[in-house]
């Protein structure tokens, strides 16, 4: 998939010079995550420079791809821009972390600490600049390519720390730098158990029963 993404990366700055795209990873209150990655560029642009059997033709060639190594492929197309988002499901973040196939373009490091009510979850993330392979970078034109790429991350629950450039109740945002050989995205959480939600659902509903008993007690007097 990595050369995928570099073939689409290449294509997309020989024509436009401009390209949008969003990495993000979701996960979800039973601990299973899902990843995606969206890639656009402009219409205008495109159809000036392409066939549109060309453009259909790629499409199709990267949807074939996708699939067979497991991802759910979608076209995306709005008044300006078009492209394509993939996702794929883990059963854990652990099982993201121990992940190391070419198909995602970015690490993750991933530690877990226990507790009483629950666990503590750090997670750092490497992102590669331009989500290019060494010397395939030497095929981009030299001027500098208008590049807004970012990096979110939805969680179950608030955010403890992170180095998010920005925050938005439960979800986290970085803006990437496609000029750095690396970006490093860090974030922490606490994911409470399951049992948690029960117990609270029961005194919330026992504090309700005591009031209650209390009023009707007053009136019946």
């Amino acid at each position: 998939m990595k050369k995928l993404l570099t073939i689409f990366m290449i294509s997309t700055f020989l024509l436009t010079g401009c390209v949008q795209s969003e990495l993000g990873v979701t996960i979800n209150k039973d601990k299973s995550v899902v990843i995606n990655n969206e890639i656009l560029m402009d219409n205008k642009i495109i159809k000036d420079n392409a066939k549109v059997e060309d453009i259909e033709k790629n499409y199709k060639l990267y949807k074939e791809n996708y699939e067979n190594i497991g991802y759910t492929f979608a076209k995306v197309q709005n008044k300006e821009m078009q492209g394509f988002n993939i996702t794929k499901d883990f059963g854990s973040l652990e099982e993201l972390s121990k992940y190391n196939k070419e198909d995602v373009v970015f690490t993750t490091n991933v530690e877990k600490e226990s507790s009483f009510f629950y666990e503590t979850y750090k997670v750092e993330i490497k992102v590669p600049g331009l989500l290019i392979a060494g010397d395939q970078s030497s095929l981009l034109p030299k001027k500098e390519p208008e590049h807004k790429a970012t990096f979110k991350v939805s969680l179950p629950y608030k955010s403890s720390t992170n180095n998010a450039t920005k925050v938005d109740g439960k979800e986290l945002i970085w803006t990437l730098d496609m000029e750095e050989e690396q970006n490093n995205v860090s974030f922490s959480y606490n994911h409470y158990h399951e049992w948690v939600k029960y117990l609270v659902i029961g005194l919330g509903l026992l504090f309700i029963f005591i009031i209650g008993f209390f009023i009707y007690r007053r009136i019946t007097k």
